[in-house]
């Protein structure tokens, strides 16, 4: 019979989603954004003007019409006179009496900025199906950039369909123009990228630092015989190349860490709407846990790998985080975001600190995370010539909630722990026990009494 459609309403208002930047600087001026959605974060068309009554970093009211017959809000020009950690309030004095709270925010000097992405969202276009003229999601690119844009704040997003790019999809000729199109330097950065699926050795994400527009890949060289998709071919189609990374995801459920290539698998998504796959049958897993497949088996073989975080989400609406809003029913978990260190928010910025594991991921909650050992930041290397018997561990946290525990781990095994029950928290912690010169790599998991999470990126010392 012929399809049955169905036009879905966002719901009456019941949310606000309130972002400030993460890092600013004193005495300059920064933006706030805001967005009013229903209970599952859909765009509101239209709302009548309402009152905002708003709490700036300072502790000022301000009575504004922040929202004027829309649910897009902005003020620009904010500003902080003292470095600290801040926060913005906000209430809409109306029936429902909504409030909210910004992420934090942090004011000091810094050379760096931290801007917080999707790596792997797909559109319409994921698995496409001819003769359907569709894949599993509903949204197109332009659809998807402009909530990430509008609703959830990100700074930079990967639209990563399955099999985008193999000739006869048009969704990789449309989204590498929805790329380019909806790119605003210093405000918004798509990224280019497809999703590899391989029938050996797992799924990755290439993600591309330019964003020219180019022809549908061949999809025949990837075969192998009668193996079908071989991701040895995906790697030597890649190899060598300095302007693309792959990104292996949901390892506990598919991967065969055979397949590695040090320059191009440069991170590893630790965790999306699947759930965590640092380590098997830990508690943000709820499936089956197949032995040597977890981010942790990776890097147990010297694999350097910094983390991110993501959605993969099935239903076009990357960076919303809300608990089983997937339509499969593996993706229970919250979508994951990525956070960036890097020097301004364009493309090729943003690409090279991925490139360069300078990043982490979390939950879906802007936690800042700072972590080094002897100074070296995370996703470094320290050289061989800097060998000690010992290790300083440097972890800033500044959390959405009260931190509940910090555990620095050490080659899988966490060898030290603390409970600040504080929103902030720092320490420099010395590691010198009887295993330290034999140590290969240091990460931080970071948990918060709410249940969000962040994992650093690792930093690699030369003693393994």
């Amino acid at each position: 019979g012929s399809p049955i459609e169905v036009s879905v309403s966002p719901g009456p208002v019941e949310k606000c989603i309130l972002t400030v930047p993460s890092i600013v600087q004193p005495r300059s001026a920064f933006p706030l954004k805001a967005a009013l959605t229903d209970w599952g974060e859909d765009r509101l068309e239209s709302v009548p003007d309402v009152e905002t009554v708003l709490r700036d970093p300072g502790g000022k009211t301000i009575n504004t019409p922040l929202f004027k017959n829309s649910g897009i809000g902005k003020i620009d020009n904010l500003t902080v006179d003292k470095s600290g950690r801040y926060s913005i309030d906000i209430k809409l004095p109306n029936d429902r009496c909504i409030t909210a709270k910004s992420n934090p925010i942090v004011c000091k000097n810094n050379s760096l900025g931290l801007y917080w992405g999707d790596l792997h969202a797909q559109s319409i276009y994921h698995q496409y199906k001819p003769d359907l003229g569709h894949g599993d999601p509903c949204q197109h690119p332009d659809e998807m950039l402009k909530y990430a844009k509008e609703i959830t704040h990100l700074d930079f997003v990967a639209i990563t369909d399955g099999g985008g790019a193999y000739p006869g999809n048009p969704g990789w000729e449309k989204t590498q123009k929805a790329v380019i199109n909806n790119y605003i330097e210093g405000e918004f950065v798509p990224l280019k990228g497809w999703e590899i699926q391989s029938n050996d050795g797992g799924h990755r994400n290439a993600i591309y630092r330019n964003a020219t527009v180019e022809d549908n890949i061949p999809y025949e060289p990837f075969k192998k015989g009668d193996k079908g998709l071989c991701m040895e071919r995906f790697l030597d189609y890649y190899k060598g190349r300095k302007d693309v990374i792959l990104i292996p995801h949901h390892t506990l459920n598919l991967m065969n860490w055979d397949f590695f290539d040090p320059e191009l698998d440069r991170l590893v998504e630790i965790y999306s709407c699947w759930g965590s796959s640092e380590y098997p049958e830990n508690d943000l897993w709820d499936k089956a846990s197949p032995p040597n497949q977890s981010v942790v088996d990776g890097l147990s073989r010297g694999y350097k790998m910094g983390f991110a975080g993501a959605s993969d989400t099935h239903i076009g609406f990357p960076g919303r985080s809300i608990e089983k809003a997937d339509r499969y029913w593996c993706q229970g978990y919250k979508s994951g975001y990525t956070a960036v260190w890097a020097d301004s928010l364009t493309r090729e910025s943003i690409f090279d600190s991925l490139r360069n594991r300078r990043c982490y991921a979390t939950t879906g909650a802007r936690i800042i995370l700072e972590f080094s050992v002897d100074g070296e930041f995370m996703g470094g290397e320290i050289s061989k010539d800097r060998t000690a018997e010992q290790h300083q561990v440097y972890v800033h946290v500044v959390g959405t909630d009260l931190i509940l525990c910090i555990d620095i781990i050490r080659d899988g095994h966490v060898v030290y722990s603390i409970e600040p029950q504080k929103e902030e928290f720092e320490i420099t912690w010395l590691d010198n026990s009887e295993n330290t010169a034999k140590a290969s790599y240091y990460y931080v998991r970071v948990s918060q009494i709410d249940g969000n999470r962040a994992w650093s990126s690792p930093v690699w010392v030369s003693g393994g």
